[in-house]
């Protein structure tokens, strides 16, 4: 992502020719990268969390708000999926095209994609004793 601009620059001036939407190239790369980030947090389940009162408390207790938790940020996921999904379906009507002919709905469907993964693997790591009923 960083050659990109780089590389649009340097011909640019020695050549006076460039990289056709080197910008767009750029944005939809960003988007790749932090959706494959988020699903590689979720998968070592490094999400950030919006608190620590989990780990103040014990035993049932911290397990229940461990899985409430879980449940909320997988609805999230879910409904950001659904969200990610019509918006896809409402580009793919567009016809619009990302560079070079890719459609840009195609880029865009990691979008679903992405929090589709997030939230399984939200679910999966809910709660250890899951792990051990498997």
């Amino acid at each position: 992502m960083t050659l990109l601009p780089l590389a649009e620059a340097t011909l640019r001036k020695l050549f006076q020719t460039g990289i056709s939407g080197s910008p767009l190239l750029v944005q939809h790369l960003t988007l790749v990268v932090g959706m494959l980030g988020g699903a590689v947090a979720a998968r070592e389940n490094h999400l950030l969390s919006l608190s620590t009162l989990g780990s103040l408390l014990k035993g049932r207790l911290r397990e229940a708000g461990a899985i409430f938790s879980a449940a909320l940020a997988a609805t999230v996921s879910g409904f950001l999926c659904v969200a990610g999904a019509q918006f896809v379906l409402s580009e793919k009507g567009s016809g619009h095209t990302l560079v070079y002919g890719i459609p840009l709905w195609i880029v865009q469907a990691l979008i679903p994609a992405g929090f589709a993964i997030i939230m399984m693997r939200i679910v999966g790591h809910a709660s250890p004793l899951w792990k051990a009923a498997h």
